[in-house]
């Protein structure tokens, strides 16, 4: 699975890889990471996206 972080535009940003399928089994290091690049990037917000969606989208892709 994949997050999208999107801009106060809702213009799609970048992706994060994360290593769970459901947004509740995230591991301890991937919520600090999101939490991260939320309190760097004001008005962020994020989404679940399937995995490639990155790539299909020609967005960056991170790891967590």
């Amino acid at each position: 699975m994949e997050i999208l972080f999107r801009n106060k535009r809702n213009t799609a940003k970048l992706c994060m890889k994360v290593s769970c399928v459901n947004v509740f089994e995230l591991e301890e290091y991937e919520i600090r990471k999101l939490n991260q690049i939320l309190s760097y990037n004001d008005g962020y917000k994020w989404e679940p996206v399937r995995t490639g969606f990155a790539y299909d989208n020609n967005l960056p892709l991170i790891g967590a």
